[in-house]
Formats: structure tokens, C-alpha cells, sequence
């Protein structure tokens, strides 16, 4: 029997996703990380672009195009800014290289998979992710952790669950914001807001809502004008600096009047480690290297670009990552979410977790099926008719 081109990919494309559930969960969740898992799973994202491409020959490859080119192009220009300062501020060069590479595949291999697989099949697939992303949960927190006493145990205003999963957390809201537009299964649809709440990151809870409820006040598939994201670019730029300088040592006292907290136990310890780099006079050496200083990301992404590669590298990244999400609300709103997780956390670096995002929004922006048409029937409501901004 021939086994079919797509079939290969699928079979790729499951086998990456199920390493990085299973290494998650097994291993780096109880501080084990075999460099073989981190080969194979990363070596299947090479090899899952390089069949996709090649299987694909012939084919125009026009879905989600100009986003895949800009955010190239802005990787292109964060490499060479992190060379030019890794030169001139003695920076460790495999660190760039590590994190551009992490990048670009990415966004590559959510690229591939957009031109390689309809609407209906990405559906299956990303049901794939969040089934295996499960499994991983289960596996870090073992089935004897479904008790009275953990579910009672779980507070919101507190930051408190036994079911918290910070390995999962991603997984979980990125699998939910696609179902939640693709309401075509309303189990499905249960399930992956079932999972952002056990995951329990306070911020992606609260997500989780408002995009179940945002269909009933909004319209999730009205088009936003390139300047008004152009503002929201901007903005994302301006609360980074805002965000930075209220962590320095000066400005703490504005933290705990802002929110009756030390800006220490707020951040949950990420403000130390900036100090830490900034007391160890760190000059920008490209991105990544200020791990050399203190042997740990600084888990603020933002922040992070801002201090490695300089104003520059900050403005490029965040500008070609916001526009990758089109111009549909919906997906500008996820996309929102996702700034305000690199602004406060870390995770950017992440290819397992941006290949899903990246393909929420070429599926929003690009793709249709009349099987797929967004109806949203786990609320029950009539679709709005499209406006422009």
C-alpha cells in the first residue's frame, strides 16, 4: 500500500507534538531533560518543513505568506543585530544562534503546514495537540491528583492549585483560542476551556472567558485598519518601557502602591533576576546572552529583547510578531494576549508554542470551509455581518 505525502506529514508532525508532551511531562517536569528528546523533537520540526516543502513542490504557497516573509525578515535582522553586538560586548554567538533558530522554525513549519493541509485537517490536528498536551499534564501530575481535597483546595485570588502546569499552561490557552473560534465541536470546544482551567495560569483563566463570552458583546471577525494595529504595535512598544522601569529598584514603591505587593513576590521573582543582570553591568551582546550572566532567562520576553538587542531589536520583533495576526479581531485579541504573556513571562523562544498560534491566525485569516463556518454554537448566537475599521 502507498502511503500518501500528507500521511508522512501528519505522521511528523504527531510524532514532534507527542516528544514535546511526553518530554515535558516525564522529563523537564521533574528536572530531567535528555539532549536525544531535545534532538529528535527539534529534528522533526526540521524535517516536517523540509517534506512539507518538498511534498508540496509545485504548489503556490500563498497562505499566510506575508506574515511568514515579515517575521523572517525581522529573525534576518535580530541575527545580525545580536552578531554586530555580540562582536562588540564579547557575547556568546551560540546562544543567538540557538534562539533565532527556535524562531524561524516556528514560523516556518506553521507555514508549511497552512499550504499542506486544509482547514478540516489542521481541525484534526490541532485536536491532536491538545489530546497529547493532556496526556502530558497526566503524566506530570499523575491521575491520583483528581481528589476533593485538591479541587477544594484551588484559589483563584491566591495564585493556588495543585493542578497548575506551568509546561501546559501554553498548550492549553492556544489550543482553546482556536476552538473557541471553531466551535464546530462543542465538546472540544468544553474540553480545551476544561484544560485552561486546570492548567490554572491566572492570566490564560481569564483569557479563556473572554473569548467565550466576547461573541455575545462583540464581533470577533470584524476587520481592524493596519493603523490602528500599527497603534497597538506601538503601544505594546510604550508599555514595555513603562513596565521596565517600574521594576527597577527606584520605582518598587510605585509597584506596591499599584498593587499592595513588593515587585519581587508580583512578578514571582523575575524582577530579581533583573536586577541581577543589570547589577552585573550587562551591555547588549544579542539575544540570549544575558543568560551568561546569570545562568537564567529573565522570563519578561520583552524585556528581555529590549535589554539584549537594544530599542532596535525590540521595535522589529514586536511589530512583525503583531501583525503575523492579520487584521481580524478575534485573532488580534489573541494576539494581545500573547504580548502581555512575553511582557510579564517568557515563553517566546518557544516553538512548540508558536506553531499552534501561528497557524490560529492563517486559519482566521486565510482559510474557509463550509464545514468550519465560525457559528459559535456553544452560545447559541447568529453570526454578525463583517464591518471595516
Amino acid at each position: 500500500m502507498k502511503i500518501s505525502y500528507k500521511k508522512i506529514s501528519t505522521f511528523i508532525f504527531a510524532l514532534a507534538f507527542f516528544l514535546q508532551s511526553f518530554g515535558d511531562g516525564y522529563y523537564i517536569a521533574h528536572g530531567l531533560e535528555p539532549s536525544i528528546l531535545k534532538v529528535a523533537k527539534y529534528g522533526l520540526f526540521v524535517l516536517g518543513i523540509v517534506w512539507g516543502t518538498y511534498s508540496t513542490s509545485g504548489k503556490d504557497f500563498h497562505c499566510y505568506q506575508k506574515e511568514t516573509f515579515r517575521i523572517l525578515i525581522a529573525q534576518f535582522a535580530i541575527f545580525i543585530i545580536s552578531l554586530t553586538l555580540a562582536i562588540i560586548n564579547n557575547g556568546n554567538i551560540s546562544n543567538i544562534f540557538d534562539q533565532v533558530f527556535r524562531y524561524c522554525i516556528a514560523i516556518l513549519y506553521a507555514y508549511v503546514i497552512l499550504n499542506s493541509f486544509s482547514l478540516h485537517e489542521i481541525y484534526k490536528l490541532m485536536e491532536y495537540i491538545m489530546i497529547v498536551s493532556i496526556g502530558g499534564w497526566l503524566l506530570e501530575k499523575e491521575t491520583d491528583i483528581f481528589t476533593m481535597a485538591n479541587f477544594s483546595s484551588v484559589s483563584f485570588f491566591d495564585s493556588s492549585s495543585p493542578f497548575e502546569s506551568s509546561y501546559f499552561a501554553a498548550p492549553s490557552i492556544n489550543c482553546c483560542a482556536f476552538f473557541m473560534y471553531y466551535r464546530k465541536n462543542r465538546f472540544v470546544t468544553v474540553i480545551s476551556f476544561l484544560f485552561v482551567l486546570l492548567t490554572f495560569k491566572r492570566p490564560a483563566v481569564v483569557f479563556a472567558f473572554i473569548l467565550l463570552i466576547a461573541p455575545i458583546f462583540i464581533d470577533v471577525d470584524l476587520k481592524i485598519s493596519s493603523k490602528i494595529v500599527f497603534l497597538g504595535a506601538l503601544l505594546c512598544v510604550l508599555t514595555t518601557f513603562v513596565w521596565y522601569w517600574l521594576l527597577l529598584p527606584q520605582n518598587e514603591w510605585l509597584i506596591f502602591k499599584l498593587t499592595g505587593d513588593t515587585a519581587a513576590h508580583f512578578t514571582q521573582g523575575r524582577s530579581l533576576t533583573l536586577l541581577s543582570v543589570l547589577r552585573s553591568g550587562y551591555k547588549p551582546a544579542g539575544i540570549g546572552t544575558s543568560y551568561n550572566v546569570v545562568h537564567r532567562i529573565i522570563e519578561m520576553d520583552l524585556i528581555q529583547f529590549y535589554l539584549e538587542t537594544t530599542i532596535i531589536g525590540l521595535i522589529i520583533i514586536v511589530f512583525a510578531y503583531i501583525f503575523s495576526a492579520g487584521n481580524v479581531l478575534y485573532a488580534l485579541i489573541f494576539m494581545a494576549f500573547q504580548m502581555l504573556s512575553c511582557l510579564t513571562g517568557s515563553g517566546m523562544y518557544n516553538a512548540f508554542g508558536w506553531v499552534p498560534i501561528f497557524i490560529t491566525f492563517g486559519c482566521i485569516n486565510y482559510k474557509k470551509d463550509s464545514n468550519l463556518n465560525v457559528s459559535y454554537p456553544v452560545l447559541k448566537l447568529k453570526r454578525r455581518k463583517r464591518h471595516h475599521v
